[in-house]
């Protein structure tokens, strides 16, 4: 991994760096071994957490689309560590960089459409009661949430609002803020989006604060 990681560093800015990818995708989408699939699926969201990679993303969409339909048909049957590693990688190609990049939001709602289907649903389960996985779970819806996508995509899980807000399974600091801050970016983003009800939970949860053990809404929706 860490050869990988250097080789990113060296090639950034360089002619290689677009045959690099290439050969990164390839890697992800047909290599046999599973090992150097995982390794390449980090090195992909390490170069989506740049944004001189993210420009060679964006070079490359149908590739891109490729990679993020395989690794999210991954994502529902693999072991945790490597769920949270696929997740996290998802979360940087998506994550819009401090520099605007014009053709982002279309592109990126682009490679959602490559998703797995029914994958919001299954990190909305994650997000709930994942345990380890509830970090990177919300930390990738709150990226989501930053495209109109996103937020119509969470809205249309049933039960999605009923799932965020119960604290049951928050077990530890870290997962208890992931939480808290994909609820307060949701405050935000879904203001016109939702009937009262909903913006009252929501709401509710920010009142209380990331440590309450209140149950906001006994009416948990827990279907598998």
């Amino acid at each position: 991994k860490q050869w990988y990681q250097r080789r990113v560093a060296i090639t950034a800015g360089d002619e290689t760096y677009p045959e690099y990818f290439k050969c990164v995708c390839r890697f992800i989408s047909n290599c046999p071994d599973p090992s150097v699939q995982d390794i390449c699926t980090d090195v992909f969201g390490i170069l989506g957490s740049r944004l001189d990679g993210k420009e060679i993303l964006l070079r490359n969409s149908a590739a891109v689309g490729e990679v993020i339909r395989v690794v999210t048909e991954r994502l529902v049957c693999g072991t945790s560590e490597k769920k949270r590693n696929w997740i996290n990688a998802l979360s940087n190609v998506f994550g819009k960089p401090a520099v605007f990049l014009p053709d982002l939001a279309n592109v990126s709602e682009e490679w959602f459409n490559c998703c797995h289907n029914g994958l919001i649903g299954y990190v909305v389960k994650m997000a709930h009661s994942g345990l380890d996985l509830i970090v990177p779970a919300c930390n990738f819806l709150n990226t989501l949430i930053q495209y109109k996508f996103g937020v119509d995509a969470l809205m249309n899980v049933p039960g999605w609002c009923e799932k965020l807000v119960d604290r049951r399974h928050l077990k530890s600091t870290e997962a208890e803020a992931a939480r808290y801050t994909l609820i307060t970016a949701l405050c935000n983003a879904l203001s016109d989006e939702v009937n009262n009800e909903v913006l009252i939970q929501l709401n509710t949860y920010v009142r209380e604060g990331p440590k309450s053990r209140t149950l906001t809404n006994p009416r948990i929706a827990l279907e598998d």
